[in-house]
């Protein structure tokens, strides 16, 4: 009796799991992934502290060393990787600010859209499955990390073109 109304109990479980497995397993789509590296600031031109290195020559006597003025530069990269079993197209990379200096790694076809509400969008036509790209960014204060991206999205299907048809990804 007891073995029974556990059967009953475990059996539709265990069917439903399956089939979930199954609907995973057999499902093609784009997943996209992103990954984002550290945000670094530099500060070049500024004079190093301690003494100077051994090899370098002397300054000749009374000589002022020449004054640079530091600068700051701001990097940081973001990786986006297709690890869904089909391709991914209309790749869109939403930006509140595009910093001008920016690449592209491996060099790829892509575009920079600018919808009008404002911001800035690189477009990857296609990611197959399985394939990557990185974008490294090189920016000057004051603009920060926080302040460049808005999102990842991509169109499920190829031609798709309402909202509803979009696979949206956050930071």
């Amino acid at each position: 009796m007891r073995a029974d109304w556990v059967a009953n109990l475990l059996a539709p479980l265990i069917a439903l799991l399956l089939s979930a497995l199954l609907g995973w397993w057999l499902e093609r789509r784009p997943r996209l992934v992103a990954y984002f590296s550290n945000a670094n600031a530099f500060t070049l031109g500024a004079q190093p502290a301690g003494p100077p290195p051994a090899q370098a020559a002397p300054d000749p006597p009374g000589a002022q060393p020449a004054a640079m003025e530091p600068v700051t530069i701001h990097t940081h990269g973001i990786v986006i990787r297709n690890a869904g079993r089909r391709a991914a197209t209309d790749v869109r990379v939403r930006h509140h600010v595009l910093p001008v200096i920016y690449r592209v790694f491996p060099v790829t076809n892509h575009t920079v859209e600018h919808p009008p509400g404002g911001g800035a969008e690189i477009v990857f036509p296609t990611l197959v499955p399985r394939e990557q790209v990185a974008i490294s960014y090189l920016y000057f204060p004051p603009l920060l990390a926080n302040q460049i991206h808005s999102g990842i999205r991509c169109a499920i299907a190829p031609g798709a073109a309402d909202v509803r048809g979009w696979q949206v990804m956050s930071r």
